[in-house]
């Protein structure tokens, strides 16, 4: 198991939290005890990433917003939307790695579960929201 995987688990759970309207994730344990290959540090990393993105949901969103060209955040995809807010998550608030591994990764769910004008899309956002960011610093 890895890092992608527990991060894959995360972005499909906060998927359907978004479809559903839900903000309980409890589900998720369930879901690691039915699967059995996951330990106790990439459950709790999954853990961290869906509870993080969804207590920064409204200012993830605020953050996005500018950097979303002509889209406003509640009319994209909900697959694009839970990308987006997962790896500005991890931008902003894991310090682990470096921001072109989380802008890769995003890339990679986005090619797995949207298309490639999103992932393009998803790079663009993310590169620029990098870029103005280390300005900043």
């Amino acid at each position: 198991m890895s890092r992608r995987l527990a991060r894959e688990v995360a972005f499909k759970t906060l998927f359907q939290l978004d479809i559903t309207g839900e903000n309980d994730f409890a589900f998720l344990g369930q879901y690691f005890e039915q699967e059995g290959v996951f330990d106790k540090v990439e459950q709790e990393f999954a853990f961290d990433l869906v509870k993080g993105v969804m207590e920064k949901a409204d200012e993830l969103d605020s953050l996005l917003g500018p950097y979303l060209k002509k889209w406003e955040i509640k009319r994209l995809p909900v697959t694009d939307r839970s990308i987006l807010r997962l790896a500005l998550y991890e931008i902003l608030f894991t310090k682990d790695t470096s921001f072109p591994v989380f802008i890769n990764e995003a890339i990679e769910l986005a090619k797995m579960y949207s298309d490639e004008q999103a992932a393009k899309y998803i790079n663009g956002v993310l590169d620029k929201f990098c870029q103005d960011l280390k300005k900043k610093e």
